[in-house]
């Protein structure tokens, strides 16, 4: 004990040794008064510490200084005190600091030297009344959150009792639903129970909930207006009052069940629709599982509709046909947009087969995610023939439409002349007619004029060589003002003899999302550089190694490193307390769910801080990286370690003597010394012994010896032995045997010291805290209500504090908005949390609530915290003055959005089938009565809308009367029907149609849905094919018989001319001089090329009408290439050619008809030559390659230009005119070398460039 706190003077120190060292080290509060004067006489160590004086200071004062209490009442409640045995008493008594302590008092007289004085014993419990103060606001606050929720809820909620089902409270949105005006009214006139429902029924459920738990279904009732409506119903048992009841909270789901029946119809007309196209329709999900398809299907595949939904093309066809269906449905997938492709499909039901066109388009569900893909097959057999070249044009020339995305544009350099695209004039938001007349000024008025000048300044470098491609991103102003980047590409095409630019090609690609985002990650790089650097935790990111690879100035400091030096360290240079290999097993195995630690790192100078490590690990660019984020916590450390001394300290304070003290109200204390015999008891714990184990207790006698429990007796011994150790603790413990009987305490075990601080025994003292438990079971039971009331509808509740800004939101609103339950959110960070278009709308609710108290009800969406789910909200909220809080509750309502969506987009896909359909659609009642008809169909009849619905489509048709219809209908079979029939419009015209009926009862009403195609056109083209052909058949016989004719009367006189111009030009009959001599020569060469001429017409004209003989055989290709080259020899040497050949072929054989072969290479070197300027270059290389021999002819001659490359192989073509006057030649050559090569089951190219020469390549099979 200090020496401020000994006393020497007070007459109680001649009593025995003992009292006088239990008085002072007794760790209650304890003072003795005089009655009469109410000075102070004497205080222990406990009290000097409490009240802050010094024992001398302390009992030179009346205890009145110490009370707030005016002295005369002070006076008055001694005197009373000292009437009676012991009594209770609550003060507020002020401390040496001025601080006014609460402090509960427990007095009783004693006598000491004859002097009777009055003993109090004092507990500080300022923290206790805080606390219950606080509970009591916590609890009201809980009461009232609650009754609001539960009046204000949108949810039909009523509290039933729990044997009857009898309505025991309902909040106004119950009564309303029931359409009562009040509560009352409501319990007056009960719930009705619509049949087959009954309250024999709802008794039932309502017992069930209380055996097995909260019970939800799905209930039909009637309205107090007789409407009839849903609910889908939640029972779950609740406390009220401590009274057992049972709570319903319904949610009216007429709208939701009216969608399903409204969509499951919507299901059955569509089906219905796919079913009477006669196209073939399927669905399949995302790996190739039939969803659903029509009937035709069923013959395609020879199954029953029910077997082909949930297979895939590998279950129906052979492996190389699946695997081409399914490469098809992945590229519509991947492409995300509607692929086309023509297939020819034999059907299993009758083995036909028919040409297809398909058209796989990618589904999506209403959040735009693709969930399938949905093919339609149409036969296209009949007209495939006759318009191949055109559809194969129109599809080329399609997909390289709807393959770019840039603008084009065309300068004529000289003129300034310019032509854009449609493309190019979208990128900037106009139309072409918007800007003509389009020049080069067009593009340099919508551009940016220090881009022009960049622009000017690269297209100067192009024009001078030095570029290649001018290349340029520009800034154009769009038509809304507003500045986009475009990327600009182009080069000259045209130059003239002068090298001066003539004529320019490029595009236009709009790249302005692509700069954004470049601007955006290097702002995110700048924001994330300045958050790391900015924050108070250290930051450090590591590799597998444990090498820093990134860290922030705080960390390093920390360590009290330069960053340059932090940067060059290993985690193994600063980490203390984790070994080498338990730091190996976290970098090895950490990964993005992280983990946190304590640990001790050590600084630069040696000595060590206290840290804790939040750690990541994440994988970047194929490496492994470790993020962490260091906090001193040394501070921390130092005051939880003092906080656990104080601890110790204030258990230690409730040592207690029988001799001084008598039992306080409510408090049982007894003493035991080191072998757990009673030192001292009070007489509480003396009656307690009694009354639990019928015990007489002594001074002395063991205490473990009164316990007849031994589980109690080693419990018991468990505890005494911590206190004996020196541990002071405190528990507590629940007493007594009935639910009405049942008391809790607050048990504090302290060591009992002597004056030198051994541990000589130990103290308990046992406060009762029944009426704090019950207090706080009762808010825990509020609690469970609230939360009961909120998961049942789904319901969150919130309050935000308009003083601290701070969100205090219920564990139903936190798992509605993804929010973390143990953290505290501002007003700010929720105000986020709604897509940025709701933010105006919330803004005004929230003003008007707060400024005009107008409470707002609206719905909004957000972005979930947890996985950034858009989620619809129901939010509704009231503005309370008097506490300046706003309380309000929300509900995910998407399920019900995504519901109403589902149904609207079905109707709208449904009107949009039958609307857009490129056939006339109508629907009829089972009597032929027209009751819709789209605007395809009006078109085709010539009659109104209006008109149409009030006729027959007996009235229509000009082949079937009204009584075979009829019979049609009546005789109707399930399986969809198809007929050609002819309808006579309005005007009196008739029009061909094949129609495609099927029937299908909706809702108990049977309709016939029928597709009508208008095939006049397809009869027209039949027919006209049909003369055609014979008109073809009768033109080709004409045309070959009149060249077979034409080619015998030209070559018996042309051979007549080549050999008498041969025998003059040999000088068989004589010399000719020079002028004769050259028109000899002259006849002999032109009538040489005419028979040429002659030979190539004929051949070509076998090869067009197929009489062209084909004799393949064993040939060896080296001995004729051998033959050819000799053969051309005269031609090489005439214009010097450096002729090369490398023939790596080694005696091959190929299975050939020889003569076509030399013709083929005769006419490829011939053209080579023809085509190369004197002492050019002309090799011929030939190989066998993937088992074909590839042989192909080069020359470093005029070369072809690329648009003319496509046309070179057709008859009659050559290069352009100004060569086939230079060269000469018919045009027909290469056509037949192609059809040779084909005639061998071969393949020919060409590759040439303008200037460098050209090279012809074929490969035939061995």
């Amino acid at each position: 004990m200090s020496d401020k706190c000994k006393n020497k003077n007070f007459s109680t120190k001649h009593k025995e040794p003992g009292y006088r060292t239990l008085f002072d080290n007794a760790h209650v509060i304890m003072l003795l008064v005089d009655p009469d004067t109410l000075d102070i006489v004497d205080a222990n160590h406990a009290a000097c510490e409490f009240y802050g004086w010094n024992f001398e200071e302390l009992i030179n004062k009346k205890i009145s200084r110490l009370n707030s209490l005016p002295e005369k009442e002070i006076s008055a409640v001694v005197q009373k005190a000292m009437d009676e045995v012991q009594n209770h008493f609550f003060f507020k008594h002020r401390i040496s600091s001025g601080e006014i302590r609460d402090v509960e008092i427990n007095t009783f007289p004693t006598s000491i030297e004859e002097k009777t004085l009055l003993c109090s014993i004092i507990r500080d419990i300022t923290g206790t009344k805080e606390y219950e103060e606080a509970y009591e606001e916590k609890l009201q606050k809980s009461e009232e959150q609650y009754r609001n929720l539960f009046t204000e809820i949108p949810i039909s909620a009523m509290i039933h009792d729990k044997d009857t089902g009898e309505i025991i409270d309902a909040n106004p949105a119950a009564y309303n639903e029931f359409g009562y005006s009040s509560f009352e009214e409501l319990k007056a006139n009960g719930v009705w129970y619509e049949p087959p429902y009954s309250l024999d029924d709802a008794q039932k459920l309502i017992h069930k909930a209380l055996l097995e738990g909260p019970q939800e279904f799905e209930w039909i009732h009637k309205k107090k207006d007789g409407e009839l409506t849903w609910l889908h119903v939640r029972l779950s048992p609740v406390m009220v009052n401590g009274i057992q009841r049972v709570m319903s909270a319904a949610i009216n789901i007429t709208g939701h069940k009216n969608t399903e029946i409204a969509l499951r119809n919507s299901e059955r007309q569509l089906h219905t629709f796919i079913d009477t196209i006669p196209d073939i329709v399927w669905l399949k999900d995302l790996n190739g599982v039939f969803v659903t398809c029509n009937n035709k299907m069923e013959l395609l595949f020879n199954a029953p509709i029910s077997d082909i939904i949930g297979k895939t093309d590998y279950d129906f066809h052979a492996k190389e046909l699946a695997d081409f269906f399914r490469q098809k449905d992945m590229e519509a997938l991947e492409s995300d947009r509607p692929l086309v492709n023509e297939e020819i499909v034999t059907f299993a039901g009758d083995g036909h087969t028919e040409y297809l066109e398909t058209v796989k388009t990618p589904m999506h569900d209403s959040n735009g995610k693709i969930v399938g893909v949905m093919g339609i097959g149409r036969d296209i057999s009949e007209r495939k023939q006759t318009e191949k070249e055109l559809l194969e044009e129109r599809e080329r020339l399609g997909n390289i439409i709807e393959g770019t995305d840039v603008g084009t544009w065309e300068w004529n350099i000289q003129t300034g002349e310019t032509i854009f695209n449609k493309r190019w004039a979208e990128i900037v938001g106009y139309t072409l007619d918007e800007l003509i007349p389009t020049n080069v000024e067009t593009w340099r008025k919508l551009t940016y004029l220090e881009d022009v000048e960049k622009a000017e300044m690269l297209l100067d470098k192009h024009f001078a060589g030095e570029l290649e491609y001018y290349e340029n991103e520009v800034r154009m102003q769009h038509k809304n003002g507003k500045w986009i980047w475009v990327l600009d590409r182009g080069k000259v095409i045209k130059w003239d003899e002068k090298g001066k630019p003539l004529v320019m090609y490029g595009t236009h690609a709009d790249i302005t999302e692509k700069k954004k985002a470049e601007a955006r990650y290097v702002e995110e790089n700048i924001r994330r550089r300045i958050l790391v650097e900015q924050s108070n935790d250290g930051i450090i990111v590591l590799n597998l190694a444990g090498d820093v690879v990134e860290a922030n100035n705080r960390y390093a400091s920390m360590l009290g490193y330069s960053m340059e030096e932090f940067l060059r360290l290993n985690v193994r240079d600063w980490e203390h307390k984790l070994t080498h290999d338990e730091i190996n097993d976290i970098l090895k195995n950490i990964d993005e769910s992280g983990m946190t630690f304590e640990t001790l790192q050590q600084r630069k100078d040696g000595t060590f801080l206290d840290v804790e490590v939040s750690a990541n690990g994440a994988i970047i660019d194929n490496e492994k990286l470790i993020f962490c984020v260091g906090r001193d916590v040394s501070e921390r450390k130092m005051y939880e370690e003092t906080l656990k001394q104080a601890e110790q300290k204030s258990r230690q304070a409730h040592k207690i003597l029988q001799e001084v003290i008598e039992s306080p109200k409510g408090v049982v204390i007894f003493a035991l010394d080191k072998d757990y015999r009673y030192i001292a008891f009070n007489k509480n714990h003396q009656m307690t012994m009694k009354k639990i184990y019928d015990s007489d207790i002594e001074i002395g006698t063991c205490m473990l010896d009164y316990i007849k429990n031994s589980s109690d007796i080693e419990k018991a011994k468990q505890n005494y032995d911590r206190v004996l150790a020196g541990e002071a603790f405190t528990t507590i413990e629940e007493y007594g045997n009935s639910l009405f009987e049942r008391k809790w305490y607050e048990n504090v075990y302290s060591p009992l010291e002597d004056e030198e601080g051994n541990v000589i025994g130990l103290t308990l003292f046992l406060t009762d805290i029944t009426e704090r438990k019950i207090s706080e079971m009762e808010l825990l039971r509020k609690g469970i209500q609230l939360r009961t009331a909120q998961s049942v509808g789904n319901v969150g509740s919130w309050e935000i504090d308009l003083n601290t800004r701070e969100v205090d939101a219920s564990e139903e609103a936190r798992k509605i908005y993804g929010l973390d339950e143990n953290r505290k959110y501002t007003v700010e960070e929720i105000r986020e949390m709604p897509l940025p278009e709701y933010h105006p709308i919330l803004d005004e609710a929230m003003t008007n609530l707060i400024h005009k108290n107008l409470p707002y009800d609206i719905e909004f969406k957000i972005k979930r915290k947890t996985d950034a789910e858009v989620r619809y909200i129901h939010s509704a909220a009231e503005y309370f003055a008097e506490r300046n809080v706003i309380v309000g509750m929300i509900q995910d309502i998407t399920e019900r959005k995504e519901a109403e969506m589902r149904i609207v987009e079905e109707v709208n896909k449904r009107r949009l089938l039958i609307e857009n359909s490129n056939d006339s659609i109508v629907i009829l009642d089972n009597n032929g009565k027209i009751l819709e008809a789209n605007k395809k169909y009006v078109e085709m009849s010539g009659y109104t809308p209006d008109e149409l619905l009030e006729m027959h489509v007996w009235e229509l048709d000009a082949k079937w009367t009204r009584k075979e219809m009829i019979y049609f209908f009546k005789n109707y079979e399930e399986r969809p029907q198809y007929i050609e029939t002819t309808i006579r419009r309005k005007d009196g015209d008739f029009v061909d149609v094949e129609i495609s009926s099927s029937m299908e009862n909706i809702n108990g009403e049977i309709l016939i849905f029928s597709v009508c195609r208008d095939i006049t056109e397809r009869k027209e083209t039949e027919m006209a094919l049909f003369r055609a052909k014979a008109l073809a058949e009768e033109s080709d016989q004409i045309k070959s018989e009149f060249i077979a004719n034409m080619s015998h009367e030209l070559r018996t006189p042309l051979n007549s001319v080549i050999g008498f111009s041969q025998v003059l030009n040999d000088k068989i009959f004589g010399d000719l001089n020079e002028k004769q001599s050259h028109y000899v020569s002259n006849i002999l060469n032109s009538g040489t090329h005419l028979l040429k001429l002659i030979n190539d017409i004929l051949d070509v004209s076998k090869i067009e009408s197929g009489n062209m003989e084909f004799y393949p055989e064993p040939m060896n290709m080296p001995e004729v290439l051998e033959e050819i080259t000799v053969l051309m020899e005269p031609l090489i040497k005439e214009k010097h050619i450096d002729f090369k050949t490398n023939i790596e072929l080694r005696n091959t054989e190929v299975n050939a008809d020889k003569t076509k072969i030399k013709q083929i290479l005769y006419n490829l070197l011939s053209n080579a030559i023809k085509f190369t300027p004197e002492y050019g270059k002309v090799w011929v290389d030939s190989k066998v390659v993937n088992n074909k021999i590839q042989t192909s002819v080069s020359d470093n001659g005029i070369g072809i230009a690329p648009e003319q490359q496509s046309a070179i192989f057709d008859p009659f073509k050559q290069v352009s005119s100004s060569n086939n006057r230079t060269h000469g030649g018919t045009g027909l050559g290469l056509a037949i070398v192609k059809y040779y090569v084909e005639m061998h089951s071969g393949e020919i190219s060409v590759k040439s460039d303008v200037g460098k020469g050209s090279k012809f390549m074929f490969t035939i099979p061995i």
